[in-house]
Formats: structure tokens, C-alpha cells, sequence
């Protein structure tokens, strides 16, 4: 089952790679998109303007990638890719390229560098947005009296380079302008806050590779070992001095002026709150991994599923390496070589890929060989196929759980609630499970030592544990769904499973476990309970339903059981809230309204539970519906 809410993702990427992937996501309704990419490209038109221009960084892939996303039943937008994607030929000159520019401000029709475009479709903005910026460009060449060579220049990057000297040379505010252009509501963001570097890199006989036209340009047959992002003012000085250099200097040399960049706020936000991150395929030593150098702390701070695609074939700046060399790499400059950060949870590898060496499992990464190809073009991959096992894998990938259980206000231990506990196969279902117990008794179940099982004790005497285990939990950002049990009695291990399995596949913050569903089991509890007691009788059974009136008419919300001593918290769904926002929360019912405020779905499936009785219980629960009553009223 897929959630009805839009999935977010975000695709590392280059130029062409991901082409394929891109195009098929963007269609998908229940898909928001966003594309990361570095800005490090400096060959052919790029590499022109990039020496025209000090401080503008490589558009090219940002202006592919843009292409991907056009929509090809519009007529504005299909004109608008001629325009994007046409190559300027050789005989054009800076006049010529003027008289263009002229005839798109006033003529429905013009034919430029042998192609027709019909002007007439696009809107006043986007018209607007070109000349504006073709014109900048035109008169930056003209008035410093620079020599440009046009031929093969693509239109897009001038239109790029314009926009670039329109906002004083700040290429991420270019990136967002040149965005107004294309109608889609997938995002692309450039993976830094926009310095200008260099992209050099060493092979394993410390023999440079002085750009990032080299880098893909040439078949490697030496293995490169390193890369490097470097300012432009210290590369310049390298090239100067380089050959004072020995070979044996050089890499201390270059790791010494070496300067990553500081990752773009678009894209530290893209990839905390991204719901699956896909490191997409391409040139991975120029469109890949200096990305994953300049977003490794983001990278592991993400609570999303993160999925590598592998390569179909050999490229230029791989052609000598294995699949596994290739992860190792992505591990590298993600900073986590052994993934104990889980920067890689899933390898996606075509079944007939001949340089695979990799097996099912290889450093806590799930390996999968599938068919990954396009049955008609069979150099690309499907996109269809990567979405099927990418939202495939979103929801069979096995999480971690930490589970709660407060037992400080139940006088008597049910051993058979811990033995049906062990019932259930747990490793089926989850990769890790933590248990927590809140007793000073230790000894209540006998040691059963259960791979990825793990149990410790507490002893905490605060009316409401739970609550801090629940903001430990979203502080850490490691905990992925959390369960919290306490109150009166005991829950049924099989209801709570089944709980999970709602909220796991839902866009739910919080599941609570409603008694109150099953009314004729709730009162009849009551009853037996708090039958000789008419106070507490009548306090147990009017304060829930007073708190669900109260969390109707505050919050528009209805809820049957607010004090529901089982909850289940996705923290997939609630990495958004701000931490700073439930400092002040002493109760689970404060939870519920926090939460609810920020917007977070709440949702409830009934349990089956068993109470206890015991004098001081019936008085904490007494102050404790008193408390959540007061709290709500704030």
C-alpha cells in the first residue's frame, strides 16, 4: 500500500544518467521531486562561459535536467525546449547574435541557427525572462569588449549566464529565476550555496587530472583516487607552480587547499525531510561524488530510505572498477565508509550488469539485482522499473523500533504479557528492536539473547515517562517508529503488531490504541474496576469522554481515547515538528495537542487490554485525567 501523501524524493544526479529516471518520476502524481546537482561541469560551451565569466559556475546540467521536466503536450512548453536545447552553429557572431535577440522582442516567428521557433506560444513572463537575460549577456560581452566564441554554445546556458550577472553573481537566485521558465512542480537545486570551484582529481599514480572536462572526457585505464573541489584563485596558483611539485608532494599539496563548499539551504532541507533519497546514476566521479562530499552531514542526519542505482555499463571515469569498488567509493565521500550511519540502506544493480561483484548483503546494505533496463532502449534504464522497486523497497525495508513499556504503575506483573511478547517473530518485521522497561524489578522475565533483540532497564519516576522517551526520540533523530505502552493494564502484543502495520503504511504521526472503540469493553472495565468507588466511577468515565469534547472543539479533531496508555509514533511522519515546540510538554494529551497544531495526522485502531486494580493507581489516574483536562485548556 502506498501512501496517499505525495512521497518526497530526492535524486542526486548529473546531466544524462538519471534521464530516464527522472522523466517517469516527474509524472507520477504521488511523487514530489527534487533534483540535486553540482554545478562542476567546465567542458565544451560551459567551460566558454565559465572563462567569460568570473565566478559563474557550469549550468549545463541544471539546463538538462530542466529539460527532462517539460511538459510535451503543452505548445509553450515544447517551443520552449527548442529554444532551451538549441546549439548555436559557427558562423554566429556577436551582431547576429544581437539581431536575435531583437527579433524575439518583436516578431511572432524567427529562425535562428537553422531552426524555425514560434515565439507566439510563450507567455509574457517567460518571453520576459529570456530577452532580459539574453540581452544582459549580449551586453556584457559587448560593453568589456570580450571575445566569445558561439559555436555549439547552447542558448540555455547564455540564457543562464545572464541571469547569473542579473542577480550579481549569485548563481542560486540565476537557478531559482531560470526555474520560473519551466511549468513543473518538481524542484532543482544546486547541491551548494553557490562558491565558485574547481573540480581536479589524482589517479592512483598521483598523475593529475587538472578538470572536470578530463575527468569524463578520457577512458581511465589507472584507477583515480581522489577528487578535489578547489577556489579558483588557489587552482590558478596550482597551475602556475605545479611543476615544482613531485609526484610525491602533490596530494598533501592539494588536500591542503583543497575547500568544500557549504551545502545550499534548498538542499539540506530537500534531503532532511525527503521521505526516499536515490543516488542516481552517471559520472560518478564528476556529477556524483562531489555531491555526496558536500552533503554527507545532511545525508546522515536523513531519516529517508537512501537507495544507490548502479550503473547499466562501464563509464569513462569508472572503467576500470566492480560495483563494490564503486559503494566503497560512494561511501567514501559520503563520509561513512563502513555505512554505520546508514547512508546506504538499498543497491539497486541490473541483473545482467557485467562488472557486479557484489552479493545480497554487503555492509549492511541490501543488494538487489533486478531488471533494471528499458526494454526498447536497452542502454537506459526503465523508469517505470526503478519506481516499482523504489516504492517497493520504501515499504519492505525493514525499520528499527524502540518500544516503551512503563510498568511503574501496575502492582502486579502479567508474565504472559511478556511471553506472547517473544510469540511473534520480531526479526520478521524489523531489523532492530530496543525494549525499554520503567521497574526497579530486573528480574520479571528470564534472559533470552535474540540477534537485533535488545532489553535494558530504567527507573523513572515521573508521572509520565513516556513523554520523555518521546522527545528523546525525536531529538536523536535515529528513532524510526516508537512504541509507548503504560496506564492501567496490559495490551494484546497481536493488536499492537497489527497497529503498526496501519501506521507504517499511512501518512499518521500517532496511532493510539482506542479502548474506547470497543465502548461496551471500556465501561464494562470501569465497572469492575472502580465499582466500589463511586467518585472514581464517575471521574474515569466522564473525564476521557469531557477530553475528547475538548480536543473536538479546541483542536477539530475527535478523538475517542486521548489517554490511551498505547501509542504508536512514526517519526518518519514527524521529523518536521520543531523540538523547540514540545519543551514545555508534560503529558501525553499535551503531545496529541502539539502535534496536532503542526499539523501532524493523528489516528487510532482498537485494542484489547486487560486492567489491574490498586488504591494509589486509581489516585494517580484520578490527577492524571485532571492534569490532561487542565493542560488541554491552556
Amino acid at each position: 500500500m502506498i501512501s496517499q501523501k505525495r512521497i518526497k524524493i530526492s535524486i542526486f544526479c548529473g546531466g544524462s544518467g538519471s534521464e530516464s529516471i527522472i522523466k517517469y518520476f516527474s509524472t507520477k502524481e504521488n511523487v514530489q521531486l527534487t533534483l540535486l546537482v553540482n554545478a562542476y561541469d567546465d567542458g565544451k560551451s560551459t567551460g566558454k562561459l565559465r572563462k567569460l565569466i568570473p565566478g559563474f559556475l557550469g549550468p549545463s546540467d541544471f539546463r538538462k535536467n530542466f529539460s527532462y521536466l517539460i511538459n510535451s503536450n503543452s505548445d509553450s512548453q515544447l517551443v520552449l525546449k527548442v529554444i532551451l536545447d538549441l546549439r548555436l552553429n559557427r558562423d554566429i557572431t556577436l551582431p547576429k547574435f544581437g539581431k536575435f535577440i531583437n527579433d524575439i522582442s518583436s516578431k511572432r516567428i524567427v529562425y535562428f541557427s537553422k531552426k524555425k521557433i514560434n515565439i507566439y506560444y510563450l507567455d509574457n513572463k517567460k518571453k520576459e525572462i529570456i530577452i532580459y537575460s539574453l540581452k544582459k549577456i549580449y551586453n556584457y560581452i559587448s560593453l568589456n569588449k570580450k571575445k566569445f566564441d558561439f559555436n555549439d554554445c547552447s542558448l540555455a546556458n547564455l540564457i543562464f549566464g545572464g541571469l547569473f550577472l542579473i542577480y550579481e553573481n549569485n548563481f542560486n537566485k540565476a537557478l531559482n529565476n531560470y526555474g520560473q521558465i519551466i511549468d513543473s512542480s518538481s524542484k532543482i537545486f544546486n547541491v551548494s550555496s553557490g562558491e565558485e570551484r574547481n573540480l581536479i582529481a589524482i589517479n592512483k599514480k598521483k598523475k593529475i587530472i587538472p578538470n572536470e572536462a578530463n575527468i569524463v572526457g578520457a577512458r581511465h585505464a589507472v584507477d583515480i583516487e581522489q577528487i578535489y573541489l578547489i577556489k579558483n584563485l588557489d587552482y590558478q596558483n596550482y597551475i602556475k607552480e605545479k611543476k615544482i611539485f613531485k609526484k610525491k608532494n602533490i596530494k598533501s599539496f592539494l588536500n591542503k587547499i583543497s575547500s568544500i563548499p557549504e551545502i545550499s539551504k534548498e538542499a539540506e532541507k530537500s534531503i532532511t525531510e525527503a521521505d526516499i533519497i536515490i543516488y542516481g546514476p552517471g559520472t560518478q566521479h564528476s556529477s556524483l561524488f562531489p555531491s555526496y562530499l558536500i552533503c554527507s552531514k545532511a545525508i546522515k542526519k536523513s531519516m529517508a530510505k537512501k537507495i544507490l542505482i548502479m550503473n547499466l555499463d562501464y563509464d569513462n571515469d569508472i572503467y576500470a572498477l566492480k560495483t563494490k569498488e564503486i559503494a566503497n567509493l560512494a561511501l567514501k565521500y559520503l563520509n561513512d565508509k563502513n555505512n554505520k550511519k546508514k547512508v546506504i540502506n538499498r543497491i539497486l544493480i541490473d541483473k545482467n550488469c557485467k562488472f557486479n561483484n557484489l552479493n545480497k548483503n554487503y555492509k549492511k546494505i541490501l543488494v538487489s539485482q533486478k531488471n533494471l533496463r528499458n526494454n526498447l532502449l536497452y542502454k537506459y534504464h526503465s523508469g517505470k522499473k526503478i519506481y516499482d522497486e523504489v516504492l517497493n523497497l520504501q515499504y519492505s525495508i525493514k525499520p528499527t523500533l524502540n518500544i516503551f513499556i512503563d510498568l511503574k504503575n501496575l502492582n502486579v506483573f502479567k508474565q504472559s504479557f511478556f511471553d506472547e511478547f517473544f510469540e511473534i517473530q520480531w526479526r520478521d518485521y524489523f531489523e532492530k528492536i530496543s525494549v525499554t522497561f520503567n521497574s526497579k524489578n530486573n528480574k520479571i522475565y528470564k534472559k533470552r539473547k535474540i540477534k537485533g533483540l535488545d532489553f535494558k532497564f530504567e527507573n523513572k519516576n515521573s508521572l509520565f515517562p513516556e513523554v520523555d522517551v518521546f522527545r528523546k526520540c525525536l531529538k536523536s533523530k535515529k528513532c524510526e517508529y516508537l512504541i509507548t505502552l503504560s496506564g492501567d493494564g496490559f495490551f494484546k502484543w497481536e493488536d499492537i503488531l497489527k497497529s503498526f502495520f496501519i501506521i507504517k503504511d499511512s501518512n499518521f504521526g500517532v496511532l493510539l490504541g482506542s479502548r474506547n472503540q470497543n465502548r461496551f469493553q471500556h465501561y464494562e472495565s470501569i465497572t469492575q474496576l472502580y465499582s466500589n468507588n463511586k467518585i472514581l466511577y464517575f471521574t474515569s468515565k466522564i473525564s476521557e469522554l469531557l477530553l475528547s469534547i475538548l480536543f473536538f472543539i479546541k483542536l477539530k479533531k475527535l478523538i475517542n481515547d486521548p489517554v490511551t496508555g498505547m501509542r504508536i509514533y512514526n517519526f518518519f511522519n514527524l521529523h518536521n515538528v520543531k523540538i523547540e515546540n514540545l519543551k514545555n510538554i508534560e503529558t501525553p494529551t499535551g503531545i496529541l495537542k502539539k502535534l496536532s497544531r503542526n499539523k501532524i495526522e493523528i489516528s487510532e485502531s482498537p485494542v484489547s487490554y486487560v486492567t489491574k486494580k490498586g488504591f494509589i493507581y486509581y489516585l494517580e489516574r484520578y490527577y492524571k485525567n485532571l492534569y490532561n483536562i487542565y493542560e488541554l485548556l491552556l
